[in-house]
């Protein structure tokens, strides 16, 4: 009875610590302005080697930028005019869950399996989500204008209102309009669009529509002002 004991306590410290390994986004690299409101409402500023848990909200400010690792190799930078929120994070068999709420900016992910661990990146926006799986890729959202994504690495899984289920591989973009109609790469690209928003009807209003929204984040993308010395920039 004594080692039974013994056992079920060593399962419970178990348990707690694998618990507590999953509310750890360790702060990587800081630069500008950054803002982190906990989930008590009180407001604090971060430096790197602090740790953000579920519930804190990420504010950026110009040319500003934040990065988390999530695991050894798995990163979310959160780019500059930027709000996130971590929602939840938990651990179910292999696989490492983070699922993080993109009210509005940038952001960037890279997502690395590490000694059989699943490293899942779900980034949640008005619209739609996407699911990065030991994969990379960024992500540009506005409300107003809707969202564009980038692979840079591997394959990223993405879910609209509208579309179940769409697949982006490296290199490829796509882009979800503010209605959550999914815009294929051949059709983004080519600005040959058969899901037209409503309220866009003639070609003048089309073409600034879509040209505000490829727009994404520079005109110059070498000015992209993210963590590159972590590894996790769009030209790997």
């Amino acid at each position: 009875m004594k080692r039974i004991m013994i056992f079920l306590g060593l399962l419970i410290i178990l348990a707690n610590s694998l618990c507590s390994q999953e509310l750890i986004f360790k702060v990587q690299e800081v630069k500008g302005n950054i803002d982190v409101k906990n989930r008590d409402g009180s407001w604090k500023t971060v430096e790197v080697g602090d740790v953000l848990v579920t519930g804190n909200e990420i504010f950026t400010g110009l040319h500003s930028h934040i990065s988390l690792e999530i695991d050894q190799g798995t990163f979310v930078t959160v780019n500059q005019l930027s709000h996130l929120i971590i929602e939840r994070v938990r651990l179910k068999k292999d696989e490492f869950n983070s699922e993080l709420l993109l009210k509005t900016g940038y952001v960037i992910v890279y997502s690395k399996n590490y000694d059989n661990l699943q490293n899942r990146i779900l980034i949640t926006f008005f619209g739609g989500n996407i699911l990065f799986n030991n994969s990379g890729g960024e992500i540009y959202f506005r409300q107003e204008n809707g969202a564009v994504i980038k692979s840079f690495q591997g394959l990223v899984k993405i879910r609209t209102k509208i579309i179940n289920k769409y697949f982006i591989r490296k290199n490829e973009v796509c882009a979800i309009t503010q209605e959550g109609h999914l815009l294929e790469n051949d059709y983004f690209i080519r600005r040959n669009i058969n899901t037209n928003p409503l309220e866009y009807q003639n070609e003048a209003d089309l073409l600034y529509y879509y040209q505000q929204l490829v727009n994404y984040y520079s005109n110059d993308v070498n000015q992209n002002d993210y963590g590159e010395g972590l590894g996790i920039n769009s030209s790997n």
